[in-house]
This record gives structure tokens, sequence and C-alpha cells, in this order.
């Protein structure tokens, strides 16, 4: 007879047999890493000898079944991975055996159950990435043997329950990513055997608990992102020997760095940034060996020399060095050289750092990132920085640096950002720049002295996507027609130099262009009239007044050719070649979309007909890079997103009639009336819930869409995604997340990017999850049920400008 069922890391679909729960003698049953959807059969959980029972990583639905919790001979239970809502069955906790809960990445809500918090059988629970709320229960089981808990990433509220301490067994207690506020209990370092704490990114406040220092056999302490305040126990190093981890950033902690920390000899990450703490640096850092990662950047630290780095070179694992933005002066030597060689992050910008640049900084071939900027160094950079061929992000801005640019930074093959503006930079640009940068999306050279032409092989570095900056300089000649390469280019600025010649027509190709300022050159000639396909995409906002002012006012004037004249139907007609099916690209529920040419211009266009009574038709610049819904949901294209089309450079467009067709006071067919939905055809899912109620037709309902598809974009799911089941909608799967949990609803592209971003700037990266956040909020408010909750149109093209500029 069957005992144990191992089915798990496979490609299994559909839902689990209901029919397994008859194989009585079936006591491990392991479907864990599938594609399962559905329920969780009621059968299987009521399988009175079940001891083992994993359904993690799979697609299941619905919630737990109550009866799990009378299944008195299981031990384990991994949940962890679905889409289970609801809320956690009081029973759970009064199963007589249970070992191991995991129910972890789900989308459960409500508060922990009293029961699951103080079973006296308990070892191992995971409620993490849920929206689990309420305060945490209070711990009343003095024999409770829970040994992992982790409450992270979810919405619980109040303070940390003094009662915690009482879990004398706890060896790993995770609290991060909540709402939790107050003071951290002095109880908690009654807890003996406790190895890792880890709650950052909370509301805490209060000193570092000072029962901690009692706490010998902890190896990870992480209270970062909180109100924490005060000074660290100079002894703090002598107490904590077997400490391995230990992060304090972004509170507000001040004083002198313990020198006893040299002490912690297992030490191998120290991250104590965006503090108040000041003093010099201890130099017995350099005693730790196992150091990979020192992050003291953004305090007040100060030194007279730079000497006490000079430590750091017996660090051999060191991967991170911070010391940005603190007071730092002195000069770098050549003990550089000794640093580690698998150092891959350097920080000393915005100090005053004075000096040369150490030539021996070519020995550190593991570097990715080097930010010296905003301090005091002089001299010229050094060629031997060439040889950092492993170098990703280069900035020297903010400088006294002088001398040319080194031919050997072309063969930093492997840069993606370049930053060498405010400095007294001089020469010519050299050609060798752009010969083997494949991955350069910024370049900023403003604010020098250079003379000379611009380098073909510059202005046609096809990799360029944020800015291309050689302003201010004294550069001369004409702006090479290369220049037309840039065509994912966002912003361009050649302003105040010598430059002349007539503008290339080639601009016209860069249509992702935002930003474009040639002011105070010598250019003359008429405005290219290929400038018109960067009006049409709505971009160069930086065009009009800043591109006609000239340093010559003799210079003859800029003009800007006239516009094209208005679209007739008879212009429409020729251009499908009368509506012929041959030009029949599409076709809806409310007309057709032809594909035609106009005869006054070169661009091919779509035209779209409403097929009624009257002709009406909406005509576009044909969009080659199809629908938005494409690129969301590749297998399908039948929703709402299908109406909006990309163009060349994925600007959006949108191409269906909406219901403003419907609202319009010339539409006359009677089998439409403005204030009901009867013979509306919208898509499912977009579609306004009071829509349903036989409500009006308002803006309130276009703007609930757009909400919907808002949300679509930034979690990559669609509003009628089959997971969507139970009362669970977008809507609500979003909100369950938000704020706190959205890494577990966001489109993993974007969770990616963000994480990407994180690992070259911490800060970038914190920013763009701010940005993330304010956008899920405006998706949330415009997609809420009730109609009056939602924001205006105006407000959200308010709203999303702010954040542009903020954040971009």
């Amino acid at each position: 007879m069957l005992d144990t069922l191992i089915l798990g890391n496979n490609h299994l679909t559909g839902v689990i047999p209901p029919l397994l729960g008859n194989i009585r003698p079936l006591t491990y049953v392991n479907l864990s890493s599938n594609y399962l959807s559905g329920a969780i059969p009621q059968p299987l959980v009521n399988n009175p000898v079940l001891v083992f029972l994993d359904l993690s990583r799979n697609q299941l639905t619905g919630g737990i079944p109550a009866s799990l919790g009378t299944c008195s001979n299981l031990t384990y239970l991994d949940l962890s991975y679905n889409n289970l809502v609801g809320s956690i069955p009081p029973k759970l906790g009064t199963g007589m055996n249970l070992i191991t809960i995991d129910l972890s990445s789900n989308n459960l809500s409500q508060s922990i159950p009293l029961s699951l918090i103080n079973s006296s059988t308990l070892y191992y629970l995971s409620l993490t990435k849920n929206g689990l709320t309420g305060e945490i229960p209070p711990f009343m089981n003095s024999l409770s043997r829970l040994g992992f808990l982790d409450l992270s990433e979810n919405k619980l509220s109040g303070v940390i329950p003094q009662p915690m301490g009482n879990l004398s067994s706890l060896n790993y207690l995770y609290l991060d990513q909540n709402k939790l506020e107050g003071s951290i209990p002095e109880s908690l370092g009654s807890i003996t055997g406790l190895i890792e704490l880890y709650i950052p990114t909370n509301r805490l406040s209060g000193k570092f608990p000072s029962s901690f220092y009692n706490l010998s056999s902890i190896t990870y302490i992480s209270m970062s992102q909180n109100n924490l305040s005060g000074m660290l126990l100079p002894t703090m190093g002598m107490h904590l020997p077997m400490l391995q981890i230990l992060d304090l950033q972004e509170n507000k902690f001040e004083g002198y760095i313990p020198p006893s920390l040299c002490n912690a000899s297992r030490l191998q990450r120290l991250d104590l940034a965006a503090n108040g703490f000041s003093g010099t640096i201890p130099s017995c850092l350099g005693n730790l060996q196992n150091m990979s990662e020192i992050d003291l950047g953004w305090n007040h630290l100060q030194s007279n020399d730079m000497s006490f780095l000079s430590s750091l070179a017996n660090c051999t694992l060191l991967k991170t060095l911070n010391l940005q933005q603190n007071k730092l002066h002195g000069e770098l030597g050549a003990y550089i050289s000794n640093f580690s060689m698998k150092l891959e992050y350097l920080w000393l910008g915005f100090n005053q750092i004075s000096g040369r640049i150490p030539a021996e900084i070519s020995n550190l071939g593991g570097l990715i990132v080097i930010f010296m900027n905003q301090n005091l160094f002089t001299g010229s950079i050094p060629s031997t920085m060439g040889n950092l061929l492993n170098l990703n992000l280069l900035d020297l801005s903010g400088n006294k640096l002088t001398g040319e640019i080194p031919s050997s930074f072309g063969n930093l093959i492997q840069l993606n950002s370049l930053y060498l503006q405010d400095n007294a930079l001089s020469g010519s640009i050299p050609s060798t720049l752009g010969m083997n940068w494949k991955y350069l999306a910024e370049l900023n050279l403003s604010n020098n002295a250079f003379d000379g032409s611009i380098p073909k092989q510059v202005a046609s570095l096809s990799s360029l996507t944020t800015y291309l900056d050689l302003s201010h300089n004294s550069l001369s000649g004409i702006l090479p027609s290369e220049v037309g390469s840039l065509t994912n280019l966002m912003a361009l600025n050649v302003s105040y130099n010598q430059l002349s010649g007539e503008i290339p027509s080639a601009l016209g190709s860069c249509l992702v262009l935002q930003h474009l300022k040639m002011e105070m050159n010598f250019f003359q000639g008429r405005i290219p009239k290929t400038f018109k396909n960067l009006r049409r995409n709505g971009r160069a906002r930086s065009f009009s007044q800043q591109l006609i002012r000239s340093k010559n006012s003799s210079a003859k004037p800029l003009a800007y050719p006239t516009l094209e004249s208005p679209v007739t139907y008879s212009d429409i007609f020729n251009a499908t070649n009368g509506f012929s099916n041959e030009n029949l690209i599409g076709s809806g529920s409310f007309g057709h979309v032809y594909k035609g040419k106009m005869l006054q211009g070169e661009s091919d266009v779509a035209v779209k007909d409403y097929s009624g009574n009257e002709f009406k038709a909406l005509v576009f610049a044909y969009i080659p890079n199809g629908s938005l819904e494409r690129w969301l949901h590749p297998k399908t294209e039948d929703g709402f997103p299908s109406n909006i089309l990309l163009d060349n450079n994925m600007t959006a467009v949108v191409c269906d009639f909406g219901l403003a067709r419907i609202m319009s006071s010339s539409f006359s067919d009677s089998s439409f009336d403005s204030t009901s939905l009867m013979g509306l055809q919208g898509s499912f899912g977009y579609v306004a819930p009071e829509y349903g109620l036989g409500s009006q037709i308002s803006w309130q309902g276009d703007v609930y869409s757009f909400g919907v598809l808002l949300l679509e974009i930034l979690t990559g799911r669609s509003p009628t995604d089959d997971s969507f089941v139970d009362g669970l909608n977008l809507h609500k799967y979003v909100e369950n997340a938000f704020p706190e949990m959205i890494s577990a609803i966001l489109d993993p592209q974007i969770l990616q990017q963000v994480e990407d971003e994180a690992k070259i700037d911490r800060r970038f990266g914190a920013r763009m999850n701010e940005c993330l956040v304010s956008l899920l909020q405006i998706g949330l408010i415009c997609s809420s049920e009730s109609p009056r909750e939602r924001m205006e149109m105006a407000a959200v093209v308010k709203d999303l400008d702010s954040l542009r500029q903020v954040f971009f």
C-alpha cells in the first residue's frame, strides 16, 4: 500500500485530486515546486495518519483548511509560495505534534492566532511575506520550544511584546518590514541562545538595549532603518565574541564608533551608515581579517590624514568600503594598492580628500564602482585606471583634476556610467573613448576646459540612454551627424561651447529625446524639418527658447518649419486605397483599423474608423511595436492593453475611442444611451464595478480602468489572472502587500532592476522603491471600488509628473 508520495520539482498542473485523501496509509506527501492550482482538497487534510505535507511553490488558491489542526500526527506543514488567502485557522495552533509550519509568501490576512504563537510543540514558524495585521500576540507559554520565528514583511503594528523574552529556546527572530514601534524590550537580551536578530525597517525608537551586550552567542544583529538613538557601549565588542554582522544603518545613533569592535574577531560586515557617528575611524579595523564590508558613509567621522586606511590591507576578503560623505581630510597613499584584490565597491565621495589619485589604484582589478566625487583631488587622472577592466561606474566629478582624459579609458569596456564634470580637465576628447564602449549609458564631461571637435565615435555611442552632457567647455566645429545614432538617448546637452554649422537633421532620429540643450553656440541655418518627429512624440521639452539663443547676434536666424495641413476624409480615403481590404490590419467591436500613407507625408499612418451612421475616424502614426498587451502578456491579446500601442521609443498611444465616444454630444446612434451601459462592449476586468449596477457612465469609470492598467504594468498580472478567485482581484492583491511587502507582488523584471540598482547605489535603489510605492498608491486609489475615492485624472497627471521630477 502507498504510504509515501513524492512528486516535487516537476511541471505538474491542474488541481490536487481529492481522492488522495482516501489513501489511508498515506503519511508522507510532497507535491512542492509544481504548477498545481485550485484549493487544497479537504479529503487530503482529513487524513488522520498524515505526518508530512509539503504543497509549497505552487499556485494554490483559497483558504487554509481549518481541519489541518486536527491532524493529530502531522509534524511538518509547508504551504509557502502559493496564493492562499483569508485568515490563519486558530485550530492550526492546536496540532499535538506540529513541529514545522511554513505559510510564507501567500496573501494571508488578519491577525496571528494566539494558539499558534503559543504552541508547546512548534519549533519552526514562518509567516513572512503575507498581509497579516494587528499586534504580535503575547507569548504566555513558558514551555515553548519555538526556535525559529519569522513574522517579517507583514503589516503588524504595536510594540514587540515584553513576554517574547520568555522564548528561551529561540535562536532566530525576524520581525523586519512591519509597522512595529516603541522601544526594543530589554527582555530579548535574556534569550541567551539567540543567534540572529533581524528587526530593520520598522518604527522602533529608544536606545540599543543594554541587555543585548550579554548575547554572547549572537552572530547577526540588524536594526537598520528605524529611529533608534543614543550611543553604543564602548566595550561593545568585548561582549559579543561571535558577532559576524552588525547592521545599524539609517538610525540616529551618535558618539564614537567603539574601538572594542576590533575584538569581535569574527566580524564580517559592519554597517553604521547614515547615522550621526563622529570622531575618528578606529584604525584597528584592519585586524578583522574576515571583514567583507565596511559601510560608515553619511556620518560625521573625521580624520586629519588617511593613513588609517593602510591597516585595511590585512582585510583580504574586503569587497565594499564606503566612507562617503564624512569629514575626512588627507591624501590617499600608495598603500591603497595593498587593499584586497576582491574589493569591488569603493566609496570616498563628498569628503575633503586631497592630493593626487594614486596610480597604484590600478592594482585593484576587481573594482566595479568608484566614487571619488566632490573632493579636493588634484593633478591628472592616472592612465593606469584604464586597467580597471571590470569598472562599471566611475565618478571623479567635483574635484580639481587637470590634464587630459587618458586614452586608456577606451579599454574600460564594461563601463556604464562615467562622470568627470566640474573639474579643470583640458585637451581634446579622445576618439578612443567610443570605440569599445558597448554599455555606456551616461557620460558627463561638462564644466571643464575641453577643446577641439566632438569625436564621431562619442557622438555615435548608441548605448547612451540617460544623457550625454558636454556643456560648458570650449568644443568647436560641427555637431557630427552621427549624433543620429543616439536613438535611445533621453537628454543631450552641448550648450555653452563654440560649436558652429547647421544643426544635423539626423537629430530627428533621436525619438526618445526629452531634453535638448544647444544654446550659447554659433549654430546657423534652419531648425531641421526632422524635428517634427520629436514634436509628434511629445518629447524634447527644452527646445524652443534655449535652442534659438546664440552667442553671435549677427548669425543667420534659425527658423522652424510649418506644420502640415489638417487631415480630410479625402486624405484618409486615398491613404487607405478606398478602405481596401488589402490595407486592413485589424478590426474590433466599433470599427476597423487600416494602414495607409498620407500623400503629404512620408510616414505610414493607422486609421481607425467607427462603423456607425456618421463617419468618425482617428488617425495615428503607424505604430510598429504593437500593443502593450503583447509586451505584458505575450501569449494573449484580448484585453484593455491591446488598445494601447507602443511606438518606436516605447511611448504609449491610446488607439480606442473609449467611453468618450458614447458621451459625445454629437453621437446620434439610438442603440447607445449616455446614461446607461446598454450595448457597452468593454474589456472584462477593466470596467468599473458600478457599471455592473447600472450606474451612469462617468469619468470615474475611466479613472478606474487607468488604475487597473497601472497596477497591471507594475505587477505583470492581468486583472483576469486565473489565480484571482474567492473575491481576490488585482486591486486587493496589491492592497494586501502595500506598502511594506511590494517586493512580493512586483513584476520580477522590475524587482530585479531595483535590486541591481541597489547593488551599485543603495540610496538610488531605495529611491526607486519609494517611486514604485508611490506609483502603486496611485493605482490603488484610482481603482478604488467607490467612485468617490478615485482621483481626478488632472491630479493623477500632476502626481505622476511630480514623481518624474523628484525621482528622475
